[in-house]
């Protein structure tokens, strides 16, 4: 079962949130554990196990949204953060932090229903064949697809490799009309939500182990990928 935290110091914008989520999980039929609170402390002391989604307000006292957001993920590497705000000077912060989405304050609803479409939507599953056979892996494993030499090598999360049989031209056939992925250079694709720094002289790609793959962009490409990475990164007007 999904379960999710909602931390904002203002009862007003929790019962706002609360809301919208119970609609979205009438609606949607799906099930959830949905906890609230008032301070990021309380969130984090009774909330050890697994965390699916954190909805979490930046300006808080003592331990801040973006504070609570890294603890978070040391402990759950793969929930998905969504950061609310008045305040749109900490969304670098935000990005550094691989945020989900990151709205300003009042949270719409139509745009909240949206991010959880796809935070929640199944994990498409991708048969390769391998030097060895076949193998199932699901999209949200892929941290990017790079053609080296002859060799056509994923990169899991975990940064484990597995060289496949498709070639590029193959992968971006088959990852056409997904939004998840783009492409900053020829030789590589990148699911975004692994990108963890983007500039014209460099893509970071960020494992969930810590290992770090620096991908330099064509720059030819490299507007399209940044508009693409902007687009997925920044949904908020």
């Amino acid at each position: 079962m999904i379960k999710i935290v909602v931390c904002d110091d203002s009862r007003e914008v929790r019962d706002n949130i609360k809301l919208f989520l119970d609609e979205y999980f009438s609606e949607s039929r799906k099930e959830a554990i949905i906890r609230y609170y008032d301070t990021a402390e309380k969130m984090l002391e009774e909330n050890t196990g697994k965390i699916d989604i954190a909805i979490l307000d930046v300006e808080m006292d003592n331990i801040n949204g973006i504070e609570a957001g890294y603890e978070i993920l040391e402990r759950n590497p793969d929930a998905a953060l969504i950061i609310i705000t008045s305040f749109m000077q900490y969304i670098d912060e935000a990005f550094d932090l691989r945020v989900f989405r990151y709205y300003e304050k009042p949270v719409n609803k139509d745009r909240l229903f949206s991010a959880l479409d796809k935070i929640l939507r199944e994990d498409k599953i991708y048969e390769l064949p391998v030097k060895d056979g076949i193998i199932n892996i699901g999209e949200s494993r892929i941290a990017c697809i790079g053609a080296y030499k002859r060799k056509t090598i994923i990169t899991t999360d975990a940064g484990e490799e597995i060289e496949t049989n498709l070639s590029i031209k193959k992968w971006l056939e088959i990852l056409e009309k997904n939004d998840t992925f783009a492409s900053p250079h020829y030789s590589f694709i990148i699911n975004l939500k692994f990108v963890k720094e983007c500039t014209s002289e460099s893509v970071v790609v960020l494992c969930k182990n810590g290992k770090e793959i620096p991908i330099y962009p064509s720059k030819r490409k490299y507007t399209d990928f940044k508009r693409q990475f902007l687009r997925k990164m920044r949904d908020y007007k």
